[in-house]
């Protein structure tokens, strides 16, 4: 049987392997465990990161997996093995630009820090006057907003409001915000991977995930993984709690 494996990347391949002060890697023993299960098996790598820093990230470990599949932006973009981009979709005009207002009406204190991206340039947002630099609002692939603190408080204020537009989807990961087009996910764009391949009617669907914006895909899994230090109702909805994705990829498939 076909096999899938949906896997986010922050927090989940790459994570503080070595204690929280010290630089984010990805362990040998995931990527090994990717290399096999790829031998025979679709990977989905599914981010909340755009294109560009998914890729350069990629890049930087020599991370280089046939049969994989690239969502990106929350699933605003998908991209095949060879990276070509297969599915892409922009945000409402008018939300864009109310998503922009709530910005900068709430980052009194600049504590906060916006990218906005528009499937080739990120821009990057602190003061009211940043906002010209984007030549078309009508082209935006999603904005996200983060705390420069890394504090999850300093966003909500941000997510609730944000939660009330109309014509998007609000995902929030850990202390990332990201605003895309309405009914965007990572569930939709695994949905989308899955319907391009006619063998996938006798497959299996697993995810791996750390954060809420995960939830979604843990949805329509058969098999859901998420580790023991995520959040409580990140874990509530995850079927099995592991401590490396290596684990996952062995348990998957042995299932």
């Amino acid at each position: 049987m076909k096999k899938y494996l949906a896997s986010d990347i922050d927090g989940t391949l790459l994570k503080h392997n070595n204690g929280s002060d010290q630089e984010r890697t990805i362990l040998d023993e995931d990527i090994q465990a990717l290399k096999q299960f790829t031998k025979q098996h679709t990977l989905i790598v599914s981010t909340g990161r755009n294109k560009i820093s998914t890729f350069q990230l990629f890049d930087r470990f020599n991370l280089h997996f046939p049969n994989t599949y690239y969502i990106t932006s929350n699933g605003a973009q998908i991209f095949d093995t060879e990276r070509r981009c297969i599915f892409q979709m922009t945000l409402n005009l008018e939300t864009a630009q109310q998503s922009l207002e709530l910005f900068h009406q709430l980052n009194v204190h600049s504590d906060l820090l916006c990218s906005v991206f528009d499937g080739e340039t990120v821009y990057l947002l602190e003061k009211q006057e940043d906002t010209k630099k984007i030549p078309d609002l009508s082209k935006i692939i999603n904005i996200c907003v983060e705390s420069k603190n890394k504090n999850i408080s300093d966003i909500q204020a941000f997510c609730q409001k944000a939660e009330a537009f109309a014509n998007c989807e609000v995902h929030q990961n850990n202390w990332y915000v990201d605003i895309v087009p309405q009914n965007i996910s990572k569930a939709f764009a695994i949905q989308f991977i899955t319907d391009l391949d006619i063998s996938s009617k006798s497959s299996q669907l697993a995810a791996v995930g750390d954060s809420w914006n995960d939830i979604p895909m843990f949805v329509i899994a058969d098999e859901s993984y998420t580790f023991h230090q995520s959040p409580v109702e990140v874990k509530q909805k995850a079927t099995h709690h592991i401590d490396h994705v290596y684990q996952c990829v062995a348990d998957f498939l042995e299932r």
